[in-house]
């Protein structure tokens, strides 16, 4: 019967499985126009609206999403991600960007539509741009948000301390974007590891494009 190929492992394929986008962005220049100071302009194929991938969510079975606010194109204008949320059938949750200064009034209203955690950034924005951030990811932790962190190469060595005393969630950025060649010594990935001890730290198995020595 269906029921038992339902239940029967060997029986499902890869579209059938429950599965959760765990990294996507969502780029509509054309009802949310990008902000005016940002660095790189997604154009062409790099663009998907909410209708486009939700297509994609349907060809390949996936149920609900983390939508992850993107540096280029919006910078910390959160207005794209919170439509796709609020018209996304309650399939989505996401990640915002916001300015280090943020108040606790905005993290509490991004939190009331659908944002569960806060993006930093090193590799766009460098190490030191967050250096100063103790204030803000004691509102996280307050809050129940996570900080998500995008890092390369050993830039988690001196923000690790920083994530770990702040008693917030954290959510890691493709594996920590490592070096391959530097081996699994290497300061920035043991510095990952590390953080499994406490307790509240994933990693997502993501971006593979972004750090391996192979082609896809």
């Amino acid at each position: 019967s269906d029921s038992a190929a339902r239940h029967d492992p060997a029986a499902m394929s890869i579209f059938d499985e429950p599965k959760i986008d765990a990294h996507c962005h969502v780029l509509d220049p054309a009802r949310f126009p990008y902000a005016a100071d940002v660095t790189y302009r997604p154009a062409g194929q790099e663009i998907g609206t909410l209708a486009q991938y939700q297509s994609v969510m349907d060809a390949y079975g996936m149920r609900h999403a983390l939508l992850v606010g993107p540096n280029s194109g919006y910078g910390t204008d959160n207005r794209c991600l919170l439509d796709a949320i609020a018209r996304g059938r309650g399939c989505f949750k996401g990640i915002a960007v916001v300015p280090n200064d943020v108040g606790r009034a905005e993290l509490e209203r991004l939190k009331a539509a659908g944002v569960i955690g806060v993006a930093f950034n090193a590799t766009v924005h460098g190490v030191d741009h967050y250096t100063a951030t103790a204030g803000l990811l004691r509102l996280l932790a307050d809050l129940d948000l996570f900080i998500q962190v995008q890092v390369e190469h050993d830039q988690l060595v001196p923000l690790a301390p920083l994530l770990v005393a702040s008693g917030a969630r954290i959510l890691i950025d493709h594996c920590g974007r490592p070096t391959p060649a530097a081996g699994l010594a290497q300061p920035g990935f043991q510095a990952l590891l590390a953080l499994a001890r406490t307790g509240r730290a994933a990693v997502k198995l993501s971006g593979y494009q972004k750090f391996s020595a192979e082609p896809p």
